[in-house]
C-alpha cells in the first residue's frame, strides 16, 4: 500500500504537560557528588562515572575536558553537575526528557522547511510545559540553592515555566493573601512573571500534592 503523507505540524493537536514538585533534588550539587555513600561505598560522582563509562568518555570529550581533575573548574562545574543529574532521580532529569518533545517539533518543523520565526511560535503553540512548585517563591525568600537550580532550568529551557504559591501579608493582624503565580525566563537571565491569580484562601489545606497540582489548573 501507499504510505499517506503526513499532516502538517500545523494540523497537529497541542498538548501540555504538568509535573508537581515539592522539595526534591533538582540538580545535584558538588558536595552531593562527592559525599561518600554508604550503601555505594563510594562516592556519588565514581558510582555515576563506573555505571555510565562510556557516556563519561562522551561527555569529557564533547566539552574538552583534558583532565578529569579539573572537572569542577568554573568552565565545568554546571555541565558536570548537569551530567551527573540526568542520570539520578532528580527535577532536572524530569524536565530535560520532558524537553525533547521540543527538539522533536522542531525536528518536524525543519523537515517542513519552515523558518525560524514560524518555528518558534508553533513550539509555543503545540507544546506547553508546567513544574508545579507551591514552595518555590519561600525558597526564593529563604535563598535555597534549589531555587536558583530551578531558575536555572527555566533559562537553559525557555519554554519551561514554574508555577507556585506566594502569600502576601495584608496587614498587621496577619491576615494573608494567597496568589497562584507562573513564571519564566526572560531570555536574558531573569526570572519574568507572567501573571498571578488571587486564590479564596490557602490552598493547601490536606494533601499537599493534589492541591498543589488543583492550583497551577488555572494558569
Amino acid at each position: 500500500m501507499d504510505i499517506p503523507n503526513a499532516p502538517s505540524i500545523h494540523d497537529m493537536f497541542s498538548w501540555n504537560v504538568l509535573t508537581p514538585y515539592y522539595k526534591e533534588t533538582v540538580t545535584l550539587s558538588k558536595g552531593e557528588l562527592e559525599t561518600r555513600s554508604d550503601a555505594l561505598g563510594v562516592s556519588t560522582m565514581l558510582y555515576l562515572q563506573t555505571l555510565f563509562k562510556a557516556d563519561w568518555a562522551n561527555f569529557i570529550e564533547r566539552v574538552g575536558l583534558k583532565d578529569e581533575e579539573k572537572m569542577w573548574n568554573k568552565k565545568y562545574a554546571d555541565e558536570t553537575r548537569q551530567w551527573a543529574s540526568i542520570r539520578a532521580q532528580s527535577l532536572n532529569r524530569t524536565v530535560s526528557g520532558m524537553m525533547y518533545f521540543e527538539k522533536a517539533l522542531r525536528l518536524l518543523a525543519n523537515l517542513e522547511r519552515l523558518d525560524d520565526g514560524t518555528t518558534n511560535d508553533l513550539v509555543g503553540e503545540k507544546f506547553g510545559y508546567i513544574v508545579s512548585c507551591q514552595v518555590y517563591g519561600q525558597m526564593k525568600r529563604d535563598q535555597d540553592p534549589k531555587a536558583d537550580d530551578i531558575d536555572n532550568l527555566m533559562h537553559r529551557y525557555p519554554l519551561l515555566r514554574i508555577a507556585y504559591i506566594d502569600s502576601v501579608r495584608l496587614n498587621r493582624t496577619g491576615e494573608m493573601a494567597f496568589y497562584s503565580c507562573l513564571v519564566k525566563s526572560n531570555g536574558e537571565g531573569k526570572i519574568q512573571e507572567i501573571y498571578r491569580v488571587r486564590l479564596p484562601g490557602n490552598p493547601i489545606l490536606g494533601e499537599g500534592k493534589p492541591e498543589n497540582q488543583n492550583h497551577v489548573r488555572i494558569v
